[in-house]
């Protein structure tokens, strides 16, 4: 997905193909500005490792074409061959499309399970959603069960639609290098691990999980920045900030700190992965406990939080609340052990986990202008959300979406 390409850039009315070495993200601008002069639906895909051009037609199915091929035509010849020289009949934008093949051109048909206004699912994008749910029993490999993995895509189809009219675009090089970053930090070249770590099963979930997780953060660092958005947030003033610091004493007054130390164990839904897991998680507290090996050794040799076990699972300093991420009983544990203590086996998610405490210390209250930045974007990260949330069911509620399933 690395690979130099030519795009198309539209700049103030000129068609012509311009060499360039740019983002992907430019070939989704082009073709939203496509729809906008031609009165056409389509949409570029990304299907396995290439690109395609779509248009769906009034009878809910999609032509498509190999986007990269056609590099070396204008615009406007690209679109001209595609809408008059496929090899079916159908009606878009009051045009009959007909005719013989375009050299070099392959057109797929495919159906379309649903629009969201203008935009289609795909039935081949639902059945590879769905797929691993349907094997691990999830769902019900039936209508419903199908329609509550639609509604997700649908959902998600929404919120890309609110990023793009906020002008966020998430290209598929831009969800490449959030990949090759994960493994660089996980020390990996498994995409595997990768979809472990993300808690996905099929790299078709992960990119799609990357392009909302990045849409959504990019909204969010506009209004960190003060960008102006379809929806408005609202910004925190210095007496929300004082009122908040206020109301937290147990984050920001005099508190017992401890450090703390986990190994991390994962497992599938499969009951052997999760036995064996078990086994081994207490057989390394047992190592541990019984001193036939120190923790830090245990925590380098064998967890999967690959963040901490190059540090001996080591996270660093906490006071009470700030361990409530994990689970109640998480935060139980590391705040009820003494010093040099060691948890039984926990389980959170999918792992198996032990604790230790390492450290002890009391702290002095932390002074407010050391923690009003932090308190400032904690409160505008609320705010968005909340903002977010409510746009998004008005915006939902105002959208065409029509189910063909």
């Amino acid at each position: 997905m690395s690979k130099l390409r030519q795009i198309f850039i539209i700049d103030k009315g000129n068609t012509d193909v311009i060499p360039s070495v740019r983002e992907d993200s430019h070939y989704i601008k082009v073709i939203g500005m496509l729809n906008k002069q031609l009165g056409t639906r389509i949409k570029l895909r990304y299907v396995k490792g290439r690109y395609h051009c779509s248009l769906l037609n009034s009878f809910s199915l999609s032509y498509s074409f190999d986007f990269c091929h056609m590099v070396s035509r204008s615009l406007f010849d690209v679109v001209l061959q595609f809408l008059y020289r496929l090899s079916v009949i159908g009606y878009i934008s009051g045009i009959v499309v007909t005719g013989a093949f375009v050299s070099g051109l392959n057109p797929i048909i495919e159906q379309v399970v649903a629009t969201v206004n203008g935009e289609g699912i795909f039935l081949s994008d639902l059945e590879e959603y769905s797929k691993p749910y349907i094997e691990d029993g999830t769902i019900n490999n039936d209508r419903d069960g199908l329609n509550k993995i639609l509604d997700v895509l649908i959902d998600e189809e929404l919120i890309f639609q609110v990023c793009e009219e906020n002008d966020v675009y998430i290209s598929e090089d831009y969800i490449d290098r959030i990949i090759q970053s994960t493994k660089e930090q996980l020390k990996t070249e498994s995409d595997d691990l990768v979809m472990k770590y993300m808690g996905v099963p099929t790299v078709f979930h992960l990119r799609r999980r990357i392009k909302v997780d990045s849409g959504m953060l990019n909204l969010l660092n506009k209004s960190y920045m003060k960008k102006e958005l379809t929806f408005p947030v609202k910004v925190p003033d210095d007496t929300m900030i004082n009122d908040y610091y206020k109301k937290h004493d147990e984050l920001y007054g005099r508190q017992e700190e401890r450090k703390i130390s986990h190994i991390i164990l994962t497992y599938t839904d499969d009951e052997e992965d999760k036995k064996r897991a078990m086994e081994l998680i207490q057989n390394i507290s047992n190592a541990v406990r019984n001193g036939r090996a120190t923790f830090e050794e245990m925590a380098i040799k064998y967890s999967e939080d690959y963040f901490t076990k190059d540090d001996g699972g080591s996270l660093g300093y906490f006071r009470r609340y700030q361990l409530s991420k994990f689970s109640k009983e998480y935060e139980d544990y590391a705040f009820k052990l003494s010093k040099g203590g060691i948890s039984p086996v926990i389980e959170i998610d999918n792992s198996y986990l032990v604790i230790k405490v390492d450290d002890i210390v009391k702290s002095d209250p932390v002074k407010i202008s050391r923690v009003a930045d932090e308190i400032y974007l904690k409160l505008l990260e609320e705010n968005f959300y909340k903002s977010f949330g409510s746009y998004f069911d008005k915006f939902k509620d105002n959208s065409i979406i029509n189910k063909n399933f």
